[in-house]
């Protein structure tokens, strides 16, 4: 990568964008959001979003430059290899001295879980931040999941994107944007009731909601 970018600065007589093809020291601490039932796939799940939120809050224009765009991409690749390999250190540490529920040791149950030794998956160049997304009927493609609130009378109050195709998991964001915007705007009287279809349930955050 470094060889890469070294020649074509030298046949373009500038540097490649800023930030563009260096690594990403990633934090990972799931402790916290793990529910225990989705095993080490939920850990990485978690990892992955975290990841994904911190890039959404550093969200930057997308380079005009192809061969940016290229490098962005690259960088992106190995920034979820590193999250992956990150998450799955972090689950090991926490199962070493973790307990069941009868208080015994949970090393031991599972085979070892080996990762890939280099990064895996696409990305789009034009769009850096788009994911393919499917919905049923249709063919898959390359977008965004729009979210969006709105009162009795069908006026916007909140909108969002999200780069994660299901609503599963959007109720509780959403919810926490809405009322945000509104206690901005003055309002201060909660929502009595909160209607959404099947499709976003989720039973912590209706427990919670």
């Amino acid at each position: 990568m470094a060889d890469a970018k070294r020649r074509i600065e030298e046949r373009k007589g500038r540097q490649v964008a800023e930030n563009v093809g260096t690594g990403t020291d990633v934090q990972v601490d799931m402790a916290q959001s793990f529910t225990r039932k989705g095993g080490r796939q939920e850990w990485l799940r978690l990892a992955k979003r975290e990841l994904e939120q911190r890039r959404e809050d550093d969200a930057r224009p997308i380079l005009r430059d192809r061969e940016d765009r290229l490098f962005e991409a690259a960088r992106r690749l190995e920034e979820d290899h590193q999250i992956e390999v990150e998450a799955n250190d972090a689950y090991e540490r926490w199962r070493a001295n973790e307990r069941d529920t009868l208080g015994r040791r949970l090393k031991g149950n599972s085979k070892p879980y080996v990762g890939t030794e280099l990064p895996h998956g696409t990305i789009n160049l034009s769009d850096l931040d788009s994911r393919v997304m499917r919905t049923q009927g249709t063919p898959p493609r390359q977008a965004y999941n729009a979210q969006a609130a709105v009162n009795d009378r069908q006026v916007i109050l909140a909108a969002e994107i999200s780069i994660t195709a299901p609503d599963f998991g959007h109720l509780a964001p959403m919810l926490r944007t809405t009322l945000h915007g509104l206690r901005e705007r003055g309002v201060t009287e909660t929502p009595e009731v909160v209607l959404a279809d099947a499709g976003y349930w989720h039973t912590a955050q209706m427990q919670a909601i």
